[in-house]
Parts: structure tokens; sequence; C-alpha cells
């Protein structure tokens, strides 16, 4: 578990980290507080250990991420060798999560969704940028 809270199993979204760059470090600390599960993308790797959040494990190629195995002590390494996001989904479906919020750039979301349109029916994923929020629900009604 990330956070220093107890949080039910299922009861928060996992979080992925893709870009991190422009994403307001106080925003972070708040959603990575209550994170049951934290996977970070090679891309944010550096600046997410600079900052020091406690994440669960790191996805990628195999020749990425093999730079990071002792960066943090229990730290799962994800090696991706297909599509990268279809893998993602597929670990946070083996990990029975509801819900993932994914922390990226506006620039990269056009990409990210046409990737990740085909998984939106397994699992709820907000897309979380600096400036926007866009929700993918796997149910036709949506709650908050």
């Amino acid at each position: 578990m990330s956070s220093h809270h107890f949080v039910k199993e299922h009861q928060e979204p996992a979080i992925i980290l893709h870009k991190l760059d422009d994403f307001p470090y106080s925003k972070l600390g708040d959603l990575l507080e209550w994170a049951p599960k934290v996977i970070c993308l090679v891309e944010a790797i550096d600046l997410a250990l600079i900052y020091g959040f406690k994440i669960d494990g790191i996805a990628g190629k195999s020749s990425e991420i093999s730079a990071y195995t002792n960066r943090q002590d229990h730290l799962e390494m994800l090696a991706i060798e297909g599509p990268i996001w279809n893998g993602l989904m597929q670990k946070l479906l083996s990990l029975n999560a509801q819900g993932a919020y994914l922390i990226t750039s506006e620039d990269d979301v056009p990409n990210l969704l046409g990737q990740i349109m085909p998984l939106a029916d397994k699992l709820d994923l907000q897309v979380l940028t600096p400036q926007k929020r866009h929700v993918l629900s796997r149910n036709l009604s949506w709650k908050k």
C-alpha cells in the first residue's frame, strides 16, 4: 500500500504516473495519499523519485526498467513487451482494480485515449492532466 492510511481493497482507484512535468505537486500528493497501488511508467520515474513518492511498480519495456531495480524496496518491475497500455490495463485487471487515475499531459491525451478505448469497458478510468479531467466509465451511468 502506498499510503500511510489504511484503504480497503478496491475502495480507491490505482494511480498510473505517465507524465508529471506540468502537474502541480500539491495535487499529486493529495491523490497519492490514498492510492492503494501506484504504478509509474519509465517516463515519470525520475521525477517521482525526486518527489519522494512511494511507488509500487515501474512499467515499461524490460530494457527500460532494468536500471531501476534497486531504487526502492518492494518495487515490482512490470515488463511489458507489447502495447504498454494494453499491458497496464491487463495488470490492473489482474489486481481486480475497479478503476484507475492516469496522470499525464494534455498533449498525450488523444493518443492515450485511442489506445485505452478498446479496454474502456473493463474498468473506470480518469485521465488527469494539469488542465482537464477526462472520465471513461465502463457503465452507462456514472455517479460522483
